[in-house]
């Protein structure tokens, strides 16, 4: 694309402004711009690396196995990833990332660490010798004030209730929604017919269930009401997902399988009302909060980046403060537009306001083009984040 560029001998000779410490090469000699030819192949790869390069090393093969009625690739004993197409584990990776797991599969088939049954009495006559039995364990009802917390373990399939004289129905555990109130009645079953039931106990029931964490959440946010002039980034995540039916499960550079090495789980989309930004930011701050306490990481994807900023701030909250590596054409450190604090030019202003960025090391990448004025970069510097442009990177 030559007749797209000036190739002046300034341009050809243009060098960094100046470079961050975290940034600088570290026990190598500076190179000169004749050794940084970018038409040498050696330089390209990597003069220090002999070609051609050896082939990677061989790893365990991928498995298929059906889950749920989903047959998924996995290491065996290994976390489940995407769905499998094809019979052939090798192959199934082709046209398909199609698709991780999702966060109610993925509860469905892990095994729990630790499940409780939430128990109030509403109302009914409590007999001295009334009981409420869950397994083989029984409790008092007559002792039982306020809220009480059974443990739940995985042979109970039922919650009953003893009391002289009357057959009661049992309650089956796995009838009950999952960590939420349910009011049930005890109906005693020797009554003559239905109609003429008689309802003896009323309890309040909530099967609280803790299931263990796993290593990254995927969470979309298709939010773009913080834009100021191009909208359309709410269509992001789902579009995010339609193009990546074609990854491989091997990363060549990286010779690595990251959706088979850690258990990546699709969280699906936080709903971000696209009419009041305010409303927005806390309803994604939520979102992110509540994946965060069942997975180690996060992965956010939108969505215009004034999701940054809830996002970030969730993070911080559990790891403390962080540090920011932005790639991007623009600072985001800009101040207030017409009057709005919050919108996508300043989610990084944000959070160094609220003190959730590190002091060393964050740094912008690939900052380019125009900008509002010279002082946006001096806003940024005092905030501590340093500055790479397109030009240093090229370079």
């Amino acid at each position: 694309r030559e007749d797209e560029f000036d190739w002046t001998p300034a341009a050809i000779q243009a060098q960094p402004r100046v470079i961050p410490p975290q940034w600088k090469h570290k026990g190598r000699t500076a190179l000169t711009l004749g050794q940084l030819n970018p038409l040498n192949p050696l330089v390209c790869a990597g003069s220090d690396k002999d070609l051609p390069r050896p082939s990677p090393e061989r790893q365990q093969e991928l498995v298929t196995e059906e889950v749920g009625g989903v047959a998924r690739m996995r290491l065996p004993k290994g976390p489940y990833g995407p769905v499998a197409i094809s019979g052939l584990p090798r192959f199934a990776g082709i046209a398909t990332f199609a698709r991780l797991p999702q966060l109610h599969e993925f509860q469905t088939i892990q095994a729990c660490s630790e499940a409780v049954l939430l128990l109030r009495l509403v109302n009914g006559p409590v007999e001295p010798n009334a009981e409420i039995r869950l397994g083989e364990r029984t409790h008092r009802l007559c002792e039982i004030q306020g809220e009480v917390s059974l443990p739940v373990l995985p042979e109970d399939g039922s919650l009953k209730v003893d009391m002289a004289g009357k057959r009661l129905q049992a309650l089956a555990l796995w009838t009950l929604p999952q960590n939420s109130w349910h009011r049930h009645v005890f109906v005693d079953q020797d009554a003559d017919n239905a109609d003429n039931a008689l309802e003896v106990l009323e309890v309040d029931v909530k099967l609280k269930k803790h299931f263990q964490k796993f290593d990254i959440a995927l969470v979309g946010v298709p939010f773009d009401s913080g834009c100021s002039y191009r909208p359309g980034a709410r269509f992001g995540p789902e579009a995010i997902r339609s193009n990546s039916r074609l990854t491989r499960p091997f990363l060549i550079a990286q010779q690595q399988r990251p959706l088979q090495e850690r258990q990546v789980v699709d969280t699906g989309d936080v709903f971000a009302t696209p009419f009041n930004i305010q409303q927005a930011i806390q309803q994604i701050y939520d979102g992110c909060k509540e994946r965060l306490q069942i997975s180690r990481r996060l992965l956010v994807f939108g969505g215009d980046h004034t999701l940054s900023y809830p996002s970030i701030k969730a993070v911080a909250e559990k790891f403390g403060p962080v540090v920011l590596v932005h790639f991007d054409s623009h600072l985001d450190t800009f101040p207030a537009l017409w009057g709005q604090d919050v919108w996508h030019g300043a989610p990084f202003r944000n959070c160094w306001e609220e003190g959730l960025l590190s002091k060393e090391g964050s740094t912008h990448i690939g900052i380019r083009a125009t900008t509002y004025s010279a002082e946006d970069f001096h806003d940024s510097d005092a905030m501590g984040i340093a500055t790479l442009t397109a030009e240093d990177v090229h370079e």
